[in-house]
């Protein structure tokens, strides 16, 4: 898609082509947009459809508002589902795993089928993992989850939902109801009977009525927590974000109690505010140098590149007691000094590195 980028652009912005989202799948179609005008054009005449004045449905509350006026029998029932990337998120290699479960515990297998159960599954593996489609003159194969339109993929789901699914997706189901419920309700005595119709529901649908009770009390009392720990953490810790790593360690703080926080140094404010005046001469390449300790002294070196690159560098020998790769970090443990680092200053700038050397020797003895 990268490619493309810049003519998709173009072609957003142009009249002459229309962009559109595709039916499923989570792509988009481009279509010129006379082919597009014409196309429907012919299904909406042939078609049974007649043509409206305006939007009859202004927004949500309009909706609820014209549904108010509607008499539902007591037969019907108002549902609604909405699935996102369903299929293409279920394990396959679990859901696998847990078809060979059931059969090998399935005493009756043998009087529905001769296959046996390495056979089944060497048949059922091929048919869900052949997944590739071809595009142009390029072959892809599907790297996770179950294909699109394959008529196994609702059994697969079913199973990985039976096995894993547990209280984390009823309480999912629950919470979904009772918003759904609180906004369609215009005034608290009809949401109460929106909620007491849930529970009821829930309940025929072999639900726990006390896992429907307590996830109903969670989202009306946030602050109530049976772990009252939780709201009290035994310690605070922040770390820098690295996606994949830093979600699985605050993970492991909560099961100690430790609330986590994430940091990063790439902020808008580090990027474009800079209040630490710069140093521009320690930008300066081939110089000899001195940098100043508290006890008067000051160490003098010399270097090609940048002169705060070394200064960091110095930084790092101190830091780590590196003492055998400088004198500076040295005399610090030694004598227990501060480096005076700001103040550090070029004595004299030379291209040449053997005069550079000499130059620096000729110098270091006044120091140490």
């Amino acid at each position: 898609m990268v490619p493309y980028r810049k003519e998709i652009i173009t072609s957003k912005k142009s009249l002459l082509y229309s962009l559109l989202p595709a039916d499923k799948g989570n792509a988009t179609v481009i279509m010129n947009t006379g082919d597009y005008n014409s196309k429907i054009s012919n299904l909406i005449t042939e078609g049974q459809y007649t043509k409206l004045n305006k939007d009859p449905t202004k927004n949500t509350p309009h909706f609820i508002e014209k549904l108010t006026t509607i008499n539902i029998d007591s037969t019907e029932l108002l549902v609604s589902f909405d699935v996102v990337s369903l299929f293409t998120n279920v394990p396959v290699d679990k859901t696998l795993s847990i078809v060979r479960n059931k059969l090998e515990n399935d005493n009756n297998l043998k009087d529905r089928t001769k296959l046996n159960v390495s056979a089944f599954m060497e048949l059922l593996t091929l048919c869900i993992k052949t997944t590739y489609f071809q595009l142009e003159n390029d072959f892809y194969q599907q790297d996770f989850g179950m294909a699109m339109g394959s008529s196994l993929s609702p059994i697969m789901i079913i199973l990985i939902n039976q096995k894993f699914g547990g209280d984390t997706i009823k309480k999912g189901v629950i919470k979904s109801l009772y918003d759904r419920a609180k906004l369609v309700s215009s005034n608290v005595n009809f949401f109460n009977q929106e909620k007491d119709h849930i529970k009821n529901i829930l309940k025929e649908n072999a639900y726990p009525i006390n896992l429907v009770d307590k996830a109903f009390l969670q989202i009306e009392n946030p602050s109530h927590n049976n772990n009252q720990q939780r709201q009290n953490p035994v310690a605070n810790m922040t770390i820098p974000y690295i996606p994949g790593i830093s979600e699985k360690l605050k993970k492991l703080g909560n099961n100690f109690n430790i609330r986590t926080a994430f940091k990063t140094n790439n902020t808008l404010r580090s990027i474009l505010t800079h209040t630490k005046p710069i140093n521009k001469e320690q930008n300066e390449k081939n110089c000899i140098y001195q940098i100043p300790c508290q006890c008067g002294k000051h160490y003098i070196g010399e270097t090609s590149r940048p002169l705060d690159v070394r200064i960091k560098e110095h930084k790092n020998y101190v830091r780590n007691y590196q003492v055998d790769r400088s004198n500076l970090a040295q005399h610090v443990w030694d004598n227990y000094h501060q480096i005076n680092w700001k103040e550090a200053s070029i004595i004299q700038k030379e291209q040449n590195f053997g005069k550079r050397k000499i130059k620096r020797k000729c110098m270091h003895p006044i120091e140490w």
